[in-house]
């Protein structure tokens, strides 16, 4: 698990983490989480609305934030292998997390977290630009490539077998990058 940082943030982050590591995400109260932290309940909502909004910070601090200027650079693979790389290294907290469920599962965290930054990148590449076709906008492709993502890293922190970052890397680009008919033709 990463070291407890610096800032007010960092150290709410680290708390859930480890509180996460122990009983069920449900369970865990604003409370425990300053308690753990060693700050005051009120400098939780100075920072953060609830658990699930300081849940969604670590995930984009942790995982999409330092793979965001290879995203933009259209490094999609190494920005891939890094998120993967990254969130392997807390997988156990990882795969606690995805078990959260209802209005603000973790799935639903991943999916909003890939579809900001995938949004973000084709508005800036389309300033002026349009698609082709008009059901083709930078929010419905983001909203593709977001669902494609979330569906790989979840389908990989749920599965209990051995599955290299790498392989998962593997199947992002086999769904992503490689159209229908090629992939039922190699199979």
């Amino acid at each position: 698990m990463s070291q407890k940082g610096n800032t007010t943030e960092e150290a709410l982050g680290y708390s859930l983490k480890k509180l996460i590591l122990r009983m069920p995400f449900e369970k865990i109260t604003i409370r425990d989480i300053t308690e753990e932290a060693g700050l005051m309940r009120p400098t939780f909502y100075n920072h953060f609305k609830d658990k699930y909004d300081l849940l969604e910070w670590v995930f984009t601090e942790e995982i999409i934030q330092p793979a965001e200027a290879l995203i933009e650079s259209n490094m999609m693979e190494e920005a891939v292998h890094l998120m993967l790389r990254r969130m392997e290294m807390d997988l156990d907290f990882y795969r606690k997390a995805v078990r959260i469920q209802g209005q603000n599962s973790f799935q639903d965290i991943i999916f909003q977290a890939f579809r900001d930054i995938m949004r973000k990148v084709l508005e800036s590449k389309m300033k002026g630009k349009r698609m082709a076709n008009r059901l083709l906008t930078p929010e419905s492709i983001a909203e593709y490539y977001a669902a494609v993502s979330s569906f790989v890293i979840m389908r990989w922190i749920k599965t209990e077998w051995e599955v290299t970052t790498q392989e998962v890397a593997q199947a992002y680009a086999m769904l992503v990058a490689e159209p229908l008919d090629e992939m039922i033709r190699e199979l």
